[in-house]
């Protein structure tokens, strides 16, 4: 039988064996599972592992230890595995920090190599209302499987030590891995958590993925049922801003637009993309605010009043609200740094009030030479710059008044843009002048 673990990552390989171990001396059965399994079988790399751990049953007997892993069948008394307990054990043997979340039986530990393992038991789910948050209850891997939102994160590798690297595949996750299909397990999938949809289009784009046609067709059997009305807007909003946070969000909201299926952002079926599309990717890093400086491209293309409902629906917070709103003066900005008689101090007196993601979405945004190039100048050199002398360095100079204090700060602070000083005798010297002419 193929090892599929075999060339994991040595870090993720070590942690792996060593959990592996435990759950044989716990007689626990333990898995890797879902897209730490889809990563590994299309050779990409994370140092995130998922792992489950499975009841087991053994016959009936008061004070019996389970022992060695036993096999599953027949009839016995169901053991459930405390995925707590293996991980706080597990934490130990790896030195790794813990972190419990009681209320859903799970755990994560945090390597100092970086490696990140989270630990839940097996579990199965019930949906009682569409869109709702599922009934969990423990189960069996092929229930947990099961659970999951496509075939090609249903997939699991054992850990134990007599089946270490097997890989259980119950749903056909490897034959739509090869043929490179978006397929979900069953027919009403969509309707119980309508935010697969957003998954759907996310992992298709993401691998170049087909969603398979039986899939689509339910899709939108589900759109036309107004599915996103079921669910809450925290949960759309994650499923959404990671999305935004995919390498090329373009490829998505392109598809979702194709699909019909935009409504869960401002209640149209589809959403004018030509400003997303020309955002200028190269003038921003794909770091953790890339999301925020996408989400303003989509906004330019919402109404006043959709935006005002998405800025209420979602919860943003407070700065990435201000932030969206401050995108709204890209064409006013864009005029005041038009001006060929502007100075550099000018520029930044335009620029300062606005966050660094809102300055770069306007430098994305903007094909004008002359305007690129002040707010690179500005990005790169001029927020930077800070006046040497204080405010007590100002009372020494005969400054009395708090407020006098700042507006001189102020004012130097410009001319040091402007003039270029490099010491603080400069700016002294300045200083001097200034409160003789007033």
């Amino acid at each position: 039988m193929e090892d599929h673990l075999s060339k994991l990552d040595k870090r993720l390989l070590s942690a792996a064996r060593r959990a592996g171990a435990l759950a044989d001396k716990r007689g626990v059965r333990l898995y890797l599972v879902g897209g730490i399994v889809r990563d590994i079988l299309l050779k990409k790399q994370s140092l995130d592992l998922d792992m489950v751990a499975e009841p087991i049953i053994f016959p009936s007997s008061k004070g019996r230890n389970p022992g060695p892993v036993p096999s599953i069948g027949g009839t016995g008394t169901w053991v459930e595995a405390d995925a707590m307990k293996f991980a706080k054990e597990l934490s130990t043997i790896l030195k790794a920090r813990l972190v419990v979340y009681p209320q859903f039986k799970t755990a994560s530990l945090s390597l100092s190599n970086g490696v990140r393992v989270d630990c839940a038991t097996a579990r199965k789910e019930t949906y009682p209302v569409s869109g709702a948050l599922p009934v969990v209850e423990p189960g069996s891997l092929k229930e947990d499987l099961f659970r999951r939102d496509f075939t090609i994160n249903a997939l699991a590798v054992s850990l134990n030590k007599n089946s270490f690297g097997q890989l259980i595949d119950e749903y056909g996750g490897f034959r739509d891995l090869k043929s490179r299909t978006i397929r979900i397990l069953h027919d009403k999938s969509f309707l119980d958590d309508p935010t697969r949809i957003l998954r759907a289009v996310r992992f298709e784009q993401r691998f170049a993925f087909s969603i398979e046609p039986k899939t689509i067709g339910l899709l939108e059997r589900a759109l036309k049922q107004e599915c996103f009305c079921s669910v809450t807007a925290p949960r759309l909003f994650a499923e959404f801003k990671k999305i935004l946070k995919e390498k090329d969000p373009v490829k998505c909201f392109t598809r979702l637009n194709q699909l019909n299926a935009m409504e869960f952002l401002a209640g149209a079926k589809q959403i004018n993309l030509e400003v997303f599309r020309r955002l200028n990717r190269r003038d921003f890093s794909q770091d953790s605010s890339a999301w925020l400086i996408y989400c303003m491209a989509l906004m330019e293309s919402i109404s006043p009043p959709k935006k005002e409902q998405v800025l209420n629906k979602f919860p943003f917070t407070r700065e990435e609200k201000q932030s969206l709103s401050q995108a709204g003066r890209l064409k006013t900005v864009w005029a005041a740094l038009q001006k060929k008689d502007l100075t550099k101090s000018g520029v930044y007196a335009i620029l300062k009030p606005f966050s660094l993601d809102v300055v770069l979405y306007f430098l994305a945004r903007a094909q004008e030479p002359m305007v690129r190039a002040r707010i690179k100048r500005f990005l790169e050199k001029d927020s930077k710059v800070a006046v040497c002398l204080t405010g007590h360095d100002l009372k020494n100079l005969g400054v009395v008044v708090g407020k006098d204090i700042g507006l001189v700060l102020n004012e130097l602070l410009y001319r040091k843009i402007d003039k270029g000083y490099k010491t603080k005798a400069q700016e002294r010297q300045w200083v001097k002048k200034y409160l003789k002419a007033l």
